[in-house]
């Protein structure tokens, strides 16, 4: 009786431990976004937070890309999620301060447009807070 118990509390120590870590990545996530500009009210930042999630959290199935898995959640096509998360990024981008951007986003930028896309930023932002957990 007394091992079940243990392991019963060990499991349950586990759970809540668990909880608190991605508690802990959303909060950051959340925190890193609003530093950008990428509003809550927008579509898109919910397609980012979750990709930023899936590949801080998804060690094994990296054959999967973060666009498809998306997609398969959503039950929409990669591209549009990506035009929906490249819209949030255009939409920050155009209304935050170029001083918070040049601070807060130390990424890579494209040359082309002066936005990053969507794949640069949820990997920058999923290196960044996957390294600091």
């Amino acid at each position: 009786m007394y091992k079940f118990n243990s392991l019963a509390k060990q499991e349950t120590g586990l759970a809540e431990s668990l909880a608190e870590r991605q508690n802990k990545i959303s909060n950051k996530i959340n925190v890193e976004l609003d530093l950008i500009g990428i509003s809550s009210h927008l579509k898109g930042r919910k397609y980012i937070f979750d990709a930023i999630m899936y590949l801080i959290n998804e060690k094994e199935n990296k054959d999967e890309t973060v666009f498809n898995y998306l997609a398969n959640i959503y039950k929409k096509s990669a591209s549009s999620i990506s035009r929906v998360m490249q819209t949030a990024i255009n939409y920050a981008w155009r209304t935050s301060a170029p001083e918070d951007l040049e601070v807060y986003y130390t990424a890579k930028i494209n040359y082309n447009t002066g936005v990053p896309t969507p794949t640069e930023l949820i990997y920058h932002y999923a290196r960044k807070i996957g390294n600091n957990i």
